[in-house]
C-alpha cells in the first residue's frame, strides 16, 4: 500500500511538472505569437501600407476629392486641381502616381513643383474669377498636409 502511495505521489508530482513545463510553453508560444502579431500590424498598417498592397492614394486625387467633389469649390476645382491633375498625368503615369502615393513626401514635393511651374496660369485664371485669395488658402491647406 505505501508502496502505491509512492507511485501515485510521484506519478501526481511528475504530472505538475509536465504540466507546469507545458505551460510555460504555451505562455511563451502565445506570447511570441501576440508579439509577431503587433509587428505584422505595425509592419502592414502603420504609415500606410507596403508598395504593393496600397490602398493610398496619390495627393491629387485627395485633393480633386475635396475639391471638385465635397466642397464643390468651382474656382479652386477649375484654376488649381485641374491643371496641377493634368500636369502630373503629362508627366507621370498613373501607375507611377500610385506608386510614389506611399512616399508622402515625395507626393508633396511632385505637387509643390507643379505649382510653381503653373503658378501663373493658377494665378491668372483666380484672378479672371475674382478669386485670388482661394490661392492663398489652397497654399496654406497643402502645407498644413506635410
Amino acid at each position: 500500500m505505501a508502496h502505491n502511495i509512492l507511485i501515485i505521489a510521484g506519478v501526481l508530482l511528475l504530472g505538475y511538472l509536465v504540466i507546469k513545463f507545458v505551460a510555460k510553453a504555451l505562455i511563451k508560444l502565445i506570447l511570441i505569437l501576440i508579439i509577431l502579431a503587433f509587428g505584422g500590424y505595425l509592419y502592414f498598417f502603420w504609415q500606410g501600407d507596403t508598395p504593393g498592397n496600397s490602398n493610398e492614394q496619390f495627393i491629387i486625387y485627395k485633393l480633386e476629392d475635396t475639391y471638385c467633389n465635397q466642397e464643390k469649390d468651382r474656382n479652386t476645382c477649375e484654376c488649381i486641381i485641374k491643371p496641377l491633375r493634368r500636369d502630373l498625368l503629362d508627366d507621370y503615369s498613373r501607375g507611377e502616381l500610385k506608386d510614389m502615393a506611399v512616399n508622402h513626401l515625395r507626393s508633396i514635393k511632385i505637387v509643390t513643383e507643379s505649382l510653381i511651374e503653373n503658378r501663373k496660369e493658377i494665378k491668372n485664371c483666380l484672378k479672371e474669377r475674382g478669386a485670388l485669395d482661394k490661392w492663398s488658402e489652397f497654399k496654406e491647406k497643402l502645407q498644413n498636409l506635410k
